[in-house]
């Protein structure tokens, strides 16, 4: 159903206006012309009973009052009545005696002997006391229009009758007809009311005119602006600002302020989603990058499990090597102890003993070797994790970007709420927009947050993990010190025997020196032994903790990724308006 426009309502209501005072008028002027012809009769009436009450002698008339019976003097008075009855054409002539107890007829204007004449001292049956009170006060009055059912319509006029000296002795009474006061009436009414209906349903018509015209033209910036609204409402924001642009104003008004007002809002949201459009912009951006940034370190941490799993598998195989050397360590002890017990069997097993000797030294040097390569694999483990805190400390400046543009989002929106309460009715569909853009930000501000935390708490499994490092690295230093420590000690073992070979005579000596050195080896090798187990622990710890740290950027990947959907929902939002 189209709606009527306010111009038209007004307009109608103008109509309205001017015809309900037309009906007004119309009564007013009915009435104004009725009264106006019956007091014109009234007042005729009254003349005429003045003329008449002017003509009889009041003195004659006061000796009838005196004496009311029909003498001479009453027909001399009464045959006067009836030839004035005649020559004026009123309806009836008499004269009244009144009190306040009755109002009698004194004298009938009718002939002598007509029908329905009244005789002298008949009670009139419609005059009141009331009704001439204020003529025996020497006033002449008149009586409104009565319609008797026996006489039909007619009024009364009443004059006072005085003698010489002036006083008032009677009251003089005529009834005159009413019938065409009705007919000069209703043809007044016939002749003047269509001419003044038409004068103004002129007026009416000019006025409705000129003033919907008016209403008009002061109303468009209004409609203008009603339109825009609508449009705003539908997401058409481009078409909302060319209308709004392309507003006329004719006159200073509180509509043409209105309009005015509702400009300025509308440049104040435009500039406040352009900037909202900005920073969704950069929000999604940044979380593209924090994106494609937590991959990559989840891609180096994988990297950095697996080279901590295979360092894990070396260390376990230098154990084994560690314990092998022991074992052989022991069973070298075992033969220097033979030697000691049977010296003559010592020149012939010393050969052997040299070739065992060689061979465990070349085994040292080979442990000396794996350990050279775990302490290469642990620095560069050490690298890979300090290269992994400087993209944490990365990680943590974009976050705190975002954390700013959620700030000052929410502050956008705040702004845009208030803009929108201000603007009241008009500005409730951007109250919503605007609360909705507020909640946007906050999520994305907490989700920023809870990046930061898992950051830090990567930032600070890194750390540990690098000083374990460390504490690896010295410690493999310390037992490739050790293991070519054993190597030298393995060398004066051959150097020993080969004395044994030359001066076999000093057997006994040399034996119980080999017995010390073997023991010192051993012991060596036991710390060997346990500072290769002591490593294989702390590489497990390591792989255990690089583990963690790939299950936290798990759970880094899929707050970025929420973050990243929060962005395109903004982004979709503000796309609503076109």
């Amino acid at each position: 159903m189209r709606r009527k426009s306010l111009s038209t309502k007004m307009a109608l209501m103008l109509i309205t206006v001017m015809l309900c005072l037309f009906v007004a008028v119309s009564a007013l002027f009915t009435y104004s012309t009725l009264k106006t012809v019956e007091d014109s009769i009234r007042s005729q009436a009254v003349t005429t009973a003045d003329y008449l009450a002017s003509r009889v002698d009041g003195d004659k008339y006061k000796k009838i009052l005196e004496e009311p019976v029909e003498s001479d003097t009453y027909w001399e008075l009464r045959d006067k009545f009836v030839n004035a009855l005649d020559s004026t054409g009123v309806l009836y002539l008499y004269t009244l005696k009144a009190d306040t107890k009755s109002v009698e007829i004194m004298i009938d204007g009718f002939p002598k002997g007509a029908e329905g004449a009244a005789t002298i001292g008949q009670k009139t049956t419609v005059t009141t006391f009331e009704d001439v009170s204020s003529v025996l006060q020497g006033n002449s009055v008149s009586t409104k229009v009565i319609n008797d059912p026996e006489f039909g319509r007619y009024l009364s006029a009443f004059s006072p009758i005085r003698d010489s000296k002036g006083d008032v002795v009677g009251i003089l009474a005529v009834d005159i007809a009413a019938e065409n006061v009705v007919g000069i009436q209703n043809n007044l009414l016939k002749t003047t009311i269509p001419l003044v209906a038409i004068i103004f349903l002129v007026i009416i018509l000019v006025l409705t005119t000129i003033f919907y015209i008016y209403t008009k033209r002061t109303l468009a910036p209004l409609t203008v602006v009603s339109e825009a609204l609508g449009d705003f409402a539908e997401g058409k924001w481009t078409v909302a600002s060319q209308k709004v642009e392309g507003i006329k104003f004719r006159s200073e008004n509180e509509i043409s302020a209105l309009a005015k007002l509702f400009m300025a809002s509308h440049e104040q949201l435009s500039a406040v989603m352009n900037e909202m459009t900005s920073h969704s912009t950069q929000v999604l951006r940044s979380s593209k990058q924090l994106f494609e940034t937590i991959e990559m370190t989840t891609d180096n941490n994988s990297s950095i499990n697996k080279s901590m799993v295979e360092l894990a598998a070396g260390s376990a195989k230098s154990l084994q090597h560690s314990e092998d050397s022991v074992t052989a360590l022991e069973q070298m002890s075992i033969g220097i102890q033979r030697i000691a017990d049977s010296g003559n069997k010592m020149s012939n097993t010393s050969n052997d003993v040299t070739i065992f000797i060689s061979k465990g030294h070349e085994e040292s040097k080979r442990v000396v070797k794996q350990i050279t390569d775990v302490q290469e694999m642990v620095h560069q483990t050490v690298e890979k994790v300090e290269e992994l805190s400087g993209q944490s400390k990365q990680i943590q400046e974009i976050t705190s970007v975002m954390t700013n543009i959620a700030e000052q989002t929410n502050l956008l929106a705040l702004n845009a709420a208030i803009e929108a309460a201000r603007a009241g009715e008009s500005g409730k569909g951007f109250a919503v927009v605007a609360d909705e853009v507020r909640r946007l930000a906050e999520q994305s501000k907490q989700s920023a947050e809870e990046i930061r935390a898992l950051i830090d708490n990567f930032e600070q499994v890194t750390n540990d993990v690098s000083d374990v490092m460390v504490a690896t690295s010295t410690k493999v230093t310390e037992g490739t010190e050790a293991v070519q420590k054993i190597g030298e000690m393995l060398e004066q073992v051959v150097g020993t025997i080969s004395q044994i070979n030359l001066e076999i005579q000093d057997t006994s000596a040399i034996t119980e020196e080999m017995s010390a050195g073997s023991e010192e080896i051993l012991a060596a090798f036991e710390n060997i032994k346990g500072f290769a187990s002591d490593a294989a622990k702390q590489t497990v710890e390591v792989a255990s903790s690089t583990e963690e740290q790939t299950n936290a950027m798990g759970s880094l990947e899929k707050m970025s990724d929420e973050l990243q959907k929060v962005a395109y929902s903004l982004s979709e939002l503000i796309d609503k308006f076109e």
